[in-house]
């Protein structure tokens, strides 16, 4: 299952504890949902409710989130410590693909 975010509206004025951001939610390039993060270290809005279910039991299936050296220095947790993959880090993990693909391209037409 390739699950993708488009049509992504981040603002980081909001965003507190985690990344305050909308999106559309594309599974193998098909439009099934929206999510939304307020930003202040709540879950991750997931709708419809079955997609929600469904991206759940897709984490069930991928390897653990191994917290690297930089995470680690941010947030006190060891490095190499390993957390089980959710749909919070799934959806927050294709967030941060957008926004540096979005960057990339801002930097390339300057």
């Amino acid at each position: 299952m390739n699950i993708t975010l488009k049509k992504v509206r981040y603002n980081p004025k909001l965003s507190d504890e985690t990344l305050c951001f909308s999106a559309s939610i594309y599974v193998d390039g098909k439009r099934e949902g929206e999510c939304y993060d307020r930003g202040n270290g709540g879950n991750v809005n997931i709708s419809p409710a079955s997609l929600e279910k469904k991206i759940i039991e897709h984490c069930k299936t991928l390897p653990d989130w191994v917290c690297s050296k930089g995470v680690s220095e941010r947030n006190g947790i060891p490095e190499g410590y390993t957390i089980p993959m959710s749909p919070d880090m799934l959806l927050h993990e294709q967030l941060v693909i957008v926004l540096r693909e979005r960057d990339s391209k801002r930097k390339a037409r300057m």
